[in-house]
């Protein structure tokens, strides 16, 4: 089972310039984790449907809609 790391928010320093950069780099990550915690769940959900044969309800759908995409 593939694994997750939460990055810690970065603490604030007298340094703005830094502290900008550092939220910046930090909020790039936290945008990679959630894309791939939901392509993980994404992926178990489809398994799980294929498990069950396809036979509850109707198929969901995996794609993401181009305009909320994290880029």
């Amino acid at each position: 089972m593939p694994t997750f790391s939460h990055p810690a928010m970065p603490m604030y320093t007298q340094d703005h310039a830094a502290y900008i950069r550092q939220m910046h780099d930090w909020h790039n990550q936290m945008a990679h984790y959630h894309e791939q915690h939901r392509l993980f769940h994404l992926e178990r959900a489809k398994h799980f449907h294929d498990m069950m044969g396809g036979r509850h309800g109707k198929v969901i759908s995996f794609e993401r809609p181009n305009d909320t995409a994290v880029k």
